[in-house]
């Protein structure tokens, strides 16, 4: 389990501000702490699947969406076909505002709650209106406990009966979650998505490495191979059939690896294992933002590109310029020089174009158009503008930092207690309830 402690000293006290700089995701209607969304992906990773049905058996539909709840973070618990929802403290909503990870549910019309003759469970996918719907469901056909997406539905329960629609996760404005995750002291996995001190996720499973782009969760196993998954709760890991040194995984969810021979790979579907891209080049470093891809090669230049095609990258400097290279949601690209250094810009046309950032940095992360930086001093730096200087102080020392595609802070200190924020006004920064050796967002 997930180490949760008093907090022990003080972090200094700071105003949140959200700053235009930086687009947060807010949140429309919180039911339980985790996002919507994940359950639409739990189903969907377990498509093709068939598992045994009869009363209360894993196959049946609402059974399976008992599941996918469960492993998107969230509890379905008992109950009749009604009941069940009000006793898991779900939102009942419209079927017109119906979004992906909402569940359909058929029922009596006359309210009888334990009606089973024509129940039938199913999770959005995508809510395309005018009634029409992209779903993911179990026990289609009837009898199979076959897990099935059908688009283009128009829900219709049988006579005498109606739909409802229930709500059992967050829903995100945004385009995603501010997604963050950690590895405890004996490599377990946990993730989350909100800011309040604990709601930490065990992913169930152990890793010496983990990143975190979206939704969309990587690792690399004990043996060395990658795994991956879009939804916030545990197991689900989908093999990528792949060995590797590093993974990395943008804002859209675009996957890099090395390889362990220093080869970089790509890949934007993860349901199918393999299906991995040679991306034609050599690399000990590379991170990935949106579609832009950035390298270091093993000679320290830096190339860049934003397909996933076989070649087409760009250089961006010489040998011996970068130990490190970093890239954001929006595409700006940013590296430590070999003395230090952070240099940063916002266009890969060619080489030349860094700008002095005016810092000396150990670690590097950039989110959004926010760069945060560790100093030598084991000091916490960030802001918002790309030019020299302009740092802010954040009011904390750290082993480690991190940051989300969105711009959210996180800091892991020297006892390994992890903090963070959304804000980079000094200070303010939020327990998070957990010691880690490592962090990831």
């Amino acid at each position: 389990m997930i180490s949760v402690r008093m907090k022990v000293g003080a972090i200094l006290a700071g105003l949140l501000v959200i700053l235009s700089s930086v687009t947060l995701t807010s949140t429309a209607y919180a039911v339980q702490p985790f996002d919507n969304a994940d359950v639409a992906d739990a189903g969907l990773a377990e498509l093709g699947t068939s598992r045994p049905t009869g009363w209360n058996q894993p196959g049946e539909c609402i059974k399976s969406v008992q599941r996918w709840v469960a492993e998107a973070g969230g509890s379905f618990g008992g109950g009749g076909v009604i009941s069940g929802y009000g006793n898991s403290g779900a939102q009942e909503v419209s079927l017109s505002s119906a979004v992906t990870g909402d569940v359909i549910q058929y029922t009596n019309a006359n309210g009888n709650d334990q009606d089973w003759s024509h129940a039938h469970t199913m999770v959005v996918i995508t809510n395309h209106g005018n009634g029409r719907f992209d779903i993911v469901q179990s026990n289609s056909p009837a009898g199979s406990g076959l897990v099935t997406r059908a688009d283009n539905t128009v829900p219709a329960p049988a006579a005498g009966w109606i739909l409802r629609v229930w709500r059992f996760g967050t829903v995100h404005s945004g385009l995603v979650p501010n997604r963050v995750a950690l590895l405890t002291s004996d490599s377990q996995v946990f993730a989350k998505d909100d800011l309040a001190g604990g709601n930490w996720l065990d992913q169930n499973t152990a890793a010496p490495s983990v990143d975190v782009g979206g939704r969309r969760i990587a690792l690399i196993n004990p043996a060395g191979r990658v795994y991956a998954k879009d939804h916030l709760g545990a197991g689900g890991w989908l093999d990528q059939g792949a060995a590797a040194s590093k993974v990395v995984v943008g804002f859209g969810g675009r996957l890099f690896i090395v390889t362990p021979d220093g080869w970089v790979y790509g890949k934007d579907d993860i349901t199918s294992v393999g299906a991995w891209l040679n991306q034609g080049a050599q690399a000990i470093d590379v991170a990935v933002g949106l579609d832009r891809v950035a390298i270091v090669t093993p000679c320290g230049a830096i190339y860049a590109k934003t397909n996933l095609d076989n070649g087409g990258w760009i250089q961006q400097s010489d040998c011996y310029t970068a130990t490190d290279v970093e890239v954001s949601s929006t595409g700006r690209v940013a590296f430590i020089r070999t003395d230090g250094a952070v240099f940063a810009k916002d266009t890969i046309t060619g080489p030349g174009g860094w700008l002095d950032q005016n810092a000396t940095a150990t670690q590097l992360k950039l989110g959004a158009n926010r760069l945060l930086i560790l100093t030598p001093d084991s000091h916490v730096y960030a802001k918002d503008h790309l030019g020299a200087g302009g740092w802010i102080d954040q009011g904390a020392a750290a082993a480690q930092v991190a940051i989300s595609d969105q711009g959210r802070l996180l800091l892991r200190n020297s006892a390994n207690q992890v903090y963070a924020k959304d804000t980079i006004t000094p200070g303010g920064w939020l327990d998070q309830g957990a010691v880690a050796i490592s962090i990831a967002a």
